[in-house]
């Protein structure tokens, strides 16, 4: 069985704060083949922070639309 316990934030993998675990299913077999560690809303924070900090590097506003071909 796998086990996932880290998530990918800011370019690496971290041990989430959260602590609430996932089953991940086989969808042929509808068989448990392993878990993931679900994150929470501190990690969502701290992946948005990332994001944001690496928009304003690359010189972008996360106000443009994503529509907007710039």
């Amino acid at each position: 069985m796998h086990t996932i316990e880290q998530i990918f934030i800011n370019g690496e993998f971290v041990t989430p704060h959260g602590t609430e675990w996932f089953d991940v299913y086989n969808p042929a077999t509808a068989q448990v083949i392993g878990q993931v560690r679900l994150a929470d809303e501190v990690d969502a924070e701290r992946a948005i922070a990332a994001a944001k900090a690496h928009a304003r590097r690359r010189g972008r506003s996360s106000r443009r639309s994503a529509g907007s071909g710039h």
